[in-house]
């Protein structure tokens, strides 16, 4: 059953710290964030020119970790870092012009210095590189085939993102055969993991028995379990499942109400418009038309029909 895709990218996450040099006191510092013993321990080395001290250095300015923030003063260490053939200086260099770090975003940049970190074999580069070319970013045209080849390689690896992500390609069947059962063995990879999308899409797997025997206890089970990673489709479907009764659980609007909450205060337009209802109604929560109008508001300014027509009614009251 082909379902809205969820992609993950790691574009403005904290910038992998490098560990190649673990007995250095410099990054046991840095693992242990004693940052002030961190830099006095490896900006003597980076002055040197060694490539894992000029990436951590970069590291620290990337993530304020020690330092004041600084995204330019970072990438001037990760340049030399990349100079001397560093394989996460390509990566980081890469997510600075894919997510327009300081710079206009320029794909094709960022894919060139993808597959130069991808040939030294890192695997978050590879998982980016699916990402591209799963949504045409680089050509406008999606590129399924391709989207595959560098997520299985990722996934091979065991990072759940790609396998989330992969499983979503063969459950859907872009850029491979349709295969529900590879799907599910994906998304139980990283729901080992502990990845809540992992969770989720094997939950929903379950839910409409789609590779595996539909089982409302799992589905139940493995839609919790990500709800309470703040996982926000998750919290969403709590919210159903209790405001409906749905999955042997009893009906109780206060409780689907606390988690539309949950995912609402951490953008989920469909939460926010659900939450809104309920305090336009009083059901589950006491009447609230101001919290009502303000959850519409936020639904409506994600451009969610929904909200956009609950707001209309709303938007008219204010005006008698």
């Amino acid at each position: 059953m082909s379902r809205f895709l969820f992609f993950f990218i790691l574009f403005l996450s904290a910038a992998p710290l490098a560990k190649a040099d673990i007995g250095d006191k410099g990054v046991q510092a840095l693992l242990d964030r004693d940052y002030q013993t961190a830099y006095a321990e490896l900006m003597p080395l980076a002055e040197r020119g060694h490539p894992t001290s000029l990436y951590n250095i970069g590291y620290m300015y990337f993530n304020g970790a020690g330092l004041e923030q600084n995204f330019d003063e970072a990438f001037k260490f990760y340049e030399q870092a990349a100079e001397k053939g560093f394989p996460m200086a390509f990566h980081q260099i890469g997510l600075y012009f894919d997510d327009g770090i300081g710079r206009e975003v320029n794909v094709q940049e960022a894919v060139k210095w993808y597959e130069k970190a991808a040939e030294k074999g890192v695997v978050i580069s590879h998982h980016n590189l699916g990402f591209i070319y799963e949504t045409g970013r680089l050509t406008g045209k999606n590129d399924y085939v391709e989207a595959v080849r560098w997520y299985k390689f990722a996934a091979d690896q065991g990072f759940a993102d790609s396998q989330v992500n992969l499983g979503i390609l063969y459950d859907d069947g872009l850029g491979v055969i349709q295969d529900n059962k590879e799907a599910v063995r994906l998304f139980t990879l990283a729901a080992n993991q502990g990845s809540p999308n992992g969770m989720w899409r094997l939950a929903l797997m379950y839910l409409h028995g789609e590779g595996v025997t539909q089982d409302d206890t799992k589905v139940l089970d493995l839609t919790t379990k990500a709800a309470e990673l703040n996982f926000s489709l998750a919290q969403h479907d709590m919210g159903l499942y209790y405001n409906d009764g749905q999955l042997g659980v009893k009906q109780d609007k206060s409780i689907a109400a606390q988690w539309y909450r949950r995912a609402a205060e951490l953008g989920y337009a469909g939460s926010q418009v659900n939450l809104g209802i309920l305090y336009d109604s009083g059901d589950g929560v006491p009447l609230n038309d101001d919290e009502a109008f303000k959850w519409f508001t936020l639904a409506a300014n994600q451009n969610q029909p929904l909200g956009q027509y609950y707001l209309g009614p709303c938007m008219n009251l204010e005006k008698v």
